[in-house]
């Protein structure tokens, strides 16, 4: 790992809270600045190699993860939490493909599922490919590669 991302893990163990339901806190200090930001999507995610084995990539090519703690068509990773793990949006009309769905979260913007598991990324990968997420438990839960 890079020392970027060390210091984006580090940062979030030290002020992530253990939140779970409304949204698991982030409780204070600098949130580190996702460079994988990205306009909502109209397509789902793509399928790439990562850490050995296919997963799931946004369109600008970093890595997406699914949260321990989410729901069924439910993501419970609102506000701070979702300022260190980017919720990977849909755009507005943006349709269903095969085991892709949409999903309303609690503001009423919409964010893209697989298999009914929201999809996010992480804002300690600096760049495609990383995948410095994988087995963090962060923001009240463990955090994966989204996997086929």
């Amino acid at each position: 790992m890079n020392h970027r991302v060390l210091a984006a893990v580090a940062a979030s163990l030290l002020f992530a809270g253990c939140g779970g339901g409304s949204g698991g806190g982030y409780g204070g200090g600098t949130v580190p600045t996702p460079k994988n930001t990205q306009a909502p999507s109209s397509t789902p995610a793509s399928t790439a190699t990562i850490l050995g084995s296919p997963g799931f990539t946004s369109p600008n090519g970093f890595t997406l993860y699914v949260f321990g703690a989410d729901g069924m068509n439910v993501s419970n990773c609102n506000n701070g939490c979702a300022s260190i793990w980017p919720p990977f949006m849909a755009a507005a009309g943006a349709q269903a493909s095969g085991s892709f769905t949409v999903i309303a979260r609690a503001d009423g913007s919409h964010q893209w599922a697989y298999k009914s598991h929201p999809l996010y990324n992480f804002s300690g990968d600096g760049k495609p490919g990383d995948a410095a997420g994988e087995g963090l438990n962060l923001s009240g839960g463990i955090w994966h590669v989204a996997r086929p």
